[in-house]
């Protein structure tokens, strides 16, 4: 994206910083209720972690992978491996696929701390018909249909968008018991009938 251009949906309005510049658009928060939270120098951690465990760690990860383990095992005992051999085929996948999750959240987590550093300032507030949120890396409002779900992951609040594999993460301490649950009704609300 290039500085000075702005995303236009109906679900999403999102103004992005670019280093030092920052792309505005019609999209401040709104007064009143509005949270605030400053990040701290674990925050990009535990972002990582929350990301990994409910887009990694789920019920169809979990199917591909014991599949994969199945045709491993088949594999080895096709080719009549030896007992020790089909032991080895088997742990160098499950060490390939721990090498895969680590190096996943190794990633997101340098990036994150890139985009938003110890010490900056996340605000959110509940709008009637959007989530409004503003923050180092993006700031912008999207419609309550645009999510699908939340889920608290310790002190990280993840919204699945209705995009597959997509999230918004959002610091918990942004959100009171009664917003959570404003937040979940108002997602539930907003998802389309049918």
């Amino acid at each position: 994206m290039e500085v000075g251009k702005t995303i236009r949906s109906p679900v999403l309005r999102v103004a992005v910083q670019v280093g030092e510049a920052t792309i505005r658009d019609a999209c401040a928060l709104p007064e009143g209720a509005t949270a605030r939270w400053t990040t701290d120098a674990g925050y990009p951690k535990r972002v990582s972690r929350a990301f990994v465990a409910e887009s990694l760690v789920t019920k169809g990860w979990a199917r591909i992978l014991a599949l994969l383990l199945t045709g491993v095992v088949v594999v080895a005992v096709a080719t009549d491996a030896s007992a020790g051999t089909g032991l080895m085929f088997v742990a160098l996948f499950v060490a390939l696929v721990v090498f895969a999750y680590v190096v996943i959240g190794l990633s997101l987590r340098r990036r994150m701390a890139k985009q938003i550093p110890t010490g900056s300032t996340l605000q959110v507030a509940l709008g009637d018909d959007r989530l409004w949120f503003q923050g180092p890396a993006a700031s912008g409002e999207m419609s309550y249909a645009a999510f699908r779900g939340l889920q608290v992951r310790g002190d990280i609040v993840l919204l699945r968008t209705v995009q597959a594999g997509q999230f918004v993460a959002l610091p918990a301490q942004l959100f009171s018991e009664q917003s959570l649950r404003e937040l979940r009704g108002r997602i539930a609300g907003g998802q389309p009938v049918g």
